[in-house]
């Protein structure tokens, strides 16, 4: 996401809070899927 030449700094800031709100979000996601992952695995597959 990049700003316009035309768009003012007041027109970009409620995306950007709307990114920060959702970052956040995607990475627990994120965390969660790899965690339910680690799960699965084999124990002696870190046993390297």
């Amino acid at each position: 996401m990049c700003l316009d030449s035309n768009q003012s700094l007041e027109d970009y800031l409620p995306a950007a809070k709307q990114e920060l709100i959702t970052m956040p979000k995607l990475w627990n996601k994120c965390i969660e899927k790899v965690r339910e992952l680690y799960e699965l695995l084999p124990r002696e597959a870190f046993l390297i």
